[in-house]
Parts: structure tokens; sequence; C-alpha cells
């Protein structure tokens, strides 16, 4: 059996959740790789699609919502939309790469090589077997032009949002965001702070950005300053966002307000920590969830992120906040409420399966 994995480089969350399947079919000896889908068209305009999606991410957020509504609106499973016809460029390519390599099964962890694999089921030119792995909480536009195999979606409380996509039930399976193993790995407090070198006796906030560094951090942290006592040091996540690491350095007291560059060592800063704010990317949430760690949604990039804020925080699994100042005191309370950290926890355990990475593989080779 070969299976062939594909993702793309907008946003770190697909990369991870293609990544934590591929290495799970590793674990059991499977031939399996991840390609990124912009790879088989044209690497100029490759180049574009990601440099413009980090861009608008990162310094416009509001017009990334505009274009989320506009999606949205002339999304429909009758006309074809620009995104479909734009992924149909590098479909041929990716065909020859399939029959060349024999690929048996494929799997998406992105909206782009979904439309490439539907255009060439259509054709009739496909015998491998296709899958989506939906990464965020929400039915995203234009995946009603999709039709694979089968979906992986994030919960079976989505079920019916799919479906008035006209994705059809029988294709639904809610088994949940693949996320890497060493998330279902918890460290004490004491053990995680003595191996990142951190203090015992403080209470920590850890701050995720992204893997890409979005958000209002300056501010946020100002005003998480003017409600924070001596007994609490703040870790800000910046990602691959080097100007925001040099800026935190340079504005804030280096003993309150620690950045840190991207690390491979997510999953034990979550277990650092007493308290997490992540920004609501759908792979970042679930990582926070398995982890068990109580979460606070920072402000969203507008579109799947206010979608999947709105899903935790409607099964009471984080706190979604719609500005700065309410964010920085939701903090302090919930940095001092036992009870509800207790309860986001027993939330979290009840609505998000741990277990998704190896329960997806398990359907797969089932099938």
């Amino acid at each position: 059996m070969k299976v062939l994995i594909l993702s793309c480089s907008t946003g770190e969350g697909h990369n991870s959740a293609a990544l934590a399947l591929k290495e799970e079919f590793q674990k059991r000896k499977i031939n399996v790789v991840m390609k990124d889908a912009l790879s088989f068209g044209n690497q100029k305009s490759s180049h574009i699609v990601k440099t413009f999606f980090n861009n608008v991410a990162i310094k416009t957020p509001s017009i990334f919502g505009v274009m989320y509504k506009a999606g949205k609106i002339i999304s429909n499973p009758i006309i074809k939309s620009p995104v479909y016809l734009a992924n149909l460029t590098y479909a041929q390519n990716m065909l020859k790469y399939i029959k060349n390599n024999k690929i048996d099964c494929i799997i998406c962890t992105h909206l782009f090589p979904m439309e490439a694999l539907t255009y060439l089921k259509r054709k009739n030119k496909l015998q491998a077997k296709t899958y989506a792995v939906l990464t965020d909480y929400t039915a995203i536009p234009f995946i009603e032009e999709t039709e694979l195999d089968y979906y992986f979606i994030p919960s079976e409380k989505l079920i019916k949002e799919f479906a008035n996509k006209k994705i059809p039930i029988t294709k639904l399976i809610p088994l949940g965001i693949p996320v890497n193993s060493k998330f279902n790995i918890k460290k004490s407090k004491d053990e995680s702070r003595t191996q990142l070198n951190l203090p015992l006796d403080k209470k920590i906030i850890l701050i995720m950005t992204g893997g890409i560094g979005c958000g209002n951090i300056i501010l946020m942290l100002n005003e998480l300053l003017l409600k924070i006592d001596n007994n609490t040091i703040i870790l800000v996540l910046v990602g691959k966002n080097k100007k925001l690491k040099n800026d935190i350095s340079n504005y804030f007291d280096k003993k309150k307000i620690i950045p840190i560059p991207f690390t491979k060592e997510v999953s034990l800063y979550m277990d650092a920590c007493d308290v997490l704010l992540s920004k609501p990317g759908g792979l970042s949430s679930t990582e926070a969830a398995v982890k068990n760690v109580a979460l606070i949604h920072t402000l969203p990039i507008p579109g799947c992120e206010t979608e999947n804020a709105l899903f935790f925080s409607n099964q009471n699994m984080s706190i979604k906040v719609s500005d700065i100042d309410t964010l920085a005191s939701q903090t302090i309370k919930l940095l001092n409420s036992k009870e509800k950290i207790k309860s986001i926890k027993e939330n979290q355990r009840e609505n998000i399966n741990a277990f998704a990475t190896s329960n997806i593989v398990d359907y797969i080779l089932k099938n």
C-alpha cells in the first residue's frame, strides 16, 4: 500500500495535521509520502499564493475576513469557483505523479488538493481512494465543490452543517482532527518547567500566536501587564515572526515577558503553563484540548478561526473574548479560578477525541 498526503503551506495547521498522519503511517511501516499540493504547479504562482496568504493574515486580517465572507456568498455546488478553476492548473502533473508512483490512497488536509482531486475523479482518471481531513470546526467555503470518497470531520456535532453543504452523510466520518502523538503525553508542571528552565514558583501565562505569529500581541501584552502581579510571567510563542520577537525583546521587561521563537516543544510549554492564550486555529485549539489546558481564545483572524472559537466556547472548552481589554481581565480571572479551569478541562475531555490520528489511520487501513 502506498499513501500520499497532500497539504499546503498557507498556515502551519494543515501541515501539522498532515505530519501527524504521516508519522502514524510510518509507525505502522506503511509506505507514505507527504507533499505540498502547490509543488505540482508553477513554482512562481505557488510562492505568490503562500506570500499573499501570510501577508494578508498578519497585516490585514479584516481584509481576510471580507474574503472569507465573499467566499461563503459565492460558494455553491453548481457554479464552480475561481478556487476550483485555479487548482485545475496542476491537476495533470499531480495525476502523473500518482500514476508513476502507484499511489493507492490519497489524504488531503487542505482544500486546494481536494479541488484538484475532484476534477480528476470527475474525469474518471483517478483510481486511488481519496480522503479529506478537515482541520477547522466548520464546513469551510467551497467544500461543497469537492467529491472525495470520505471526509474526516472534527465532531459529530458538525454533521448537519456539512450535510447542508451537500456532502453525503455516508461520507462523513466524525473522528476528530489529527494531532501529533506527543500531545497525548502529559508531564507535570514541575517536570516540564525544569526541562524548559522555567521558574517553579510562578504562575505562567502562555500565549500562542500561530506558526506565522498573528495578532496584535503588543497591545495584548500592554493590557496584561496592567493586571498581572509580580508572581506571574508571560511566555509568547512568536512562531517565525522575527519582528514580533524583536519588538517584545525591545519593549518589555525580559523577566516578565519572554518571547520564544519557533519551537518544536509546544507540547512541553503547554504542560508548563497555568493558562493558555491561543489564536483559535483548528489544529492549535485541538492540540490544547488534547493536552487538556485551561484555554482562552485570543481575537481570531475573521473566518474559520471565528467559527473555531465559537464551537469551543459553545461546548465550554474555552473562553471566547471580543476585545483585548476583556481578554486581559478574563485571563486573570481564569488564572485564579480552580473551578473554571476544572470545568474547561472536563469539557475538553468529553468533546475532543484525543486519539483521532490513530483512529483515522485505522479507518483508512480497514478500507
